[in-house]
């Protein structure tokens, strides 16, 4: 009786030390590696973070600022980089002339402006104990014509666009701050231009900044 159970218990051993090498765990890989067998065994490349970026779509543009929309009927622009002044009708430059500026010390203001006061034959006030200068004298600076622009100074209209009595300097910078026009020129600017008229005043870049 103790052989055999002594046989059963043996047998039992091999039974179990069988199983137990059949179910033995093998050593795993590690996951990046297994990661990286899987394309291969597919036939795969995996793109590199530069190609990737170049797969995305491009950004798209950025829309153009609306071009600045310039004011209907009459505008007067002045540009200070080359000594003129413009007539424009609805946006459509008609005529350009000359003009005079501002000298060094006194430049003629930039902005956007508008007429608030019309002469014909203005009286010129030369300040302090001088005498004014009466309109139409031959010796009056501000010629036959005076526009008046809202410049914000003490005196509403001191600052101008008007004739001169020194017809060959105009289109340099000669003036008080005014703009200055040949007096065959002022004459007809005048005719053109009623009261709020906008005045821009600018040099060639800042003019283009506004729409010109």
């Amino acid at each position: 009786m103790s052989k055999i159970f002594i046989a059963l218990v043996a047998g039992m051993s091999l039974l179990v030390a069988g199983i137990a090498e059949a179910y033995t765990i093998l050593p795993q890989k590690a996951p990046a590696a297994m990661a990286q067998t899987v394309p291969e065994k597919l036939g795969q490349k995996i793109p590199s973070p530069a190609q990737e970026a170049e797969r995305m779509p491009p950004p798209k543009p950025k829309p153009a600022p609306p071009k600045p929309v310039l004011p209907q009927g009459i505008l007067i622009v002045v540009d200070k980089s080359t000594f003129s002044l413009s007539l424009f009708q609805n946006g459509h430059k008609q005529e350009t002339f000359p003009a005079g500026l501002g000298k060094p010390g006194k430049p003629t203001p930039t902005g956007k402006f508008q007429v608030i006061s019309r002469q014909a034959d203005p009286v010129y006030h030369p300040g302090g104990k001088k005498s004014p200068v009466p309109g139409g004298s031959p010796e009056n600076p501000l010629g036959p014509r005076w526009l008046g622009l809202d410049v914000g100074r003490s005196e509403p209209d001191s600052i101008g666009i008007h004739g001169t009595t020194k017809g060959a300097g105009v289109g340099q910078p000669q003036t008080e701050g005014c703009v200055q026009l040949k007096n065959e020129v002022i004459r007809k600017v005048f005719d053109q231009v009623p009261l709020g008229t906008p005045v821009w005043i600018g040099t060639t870049a800042e003019l283009r900044d506004w729409g010109i």
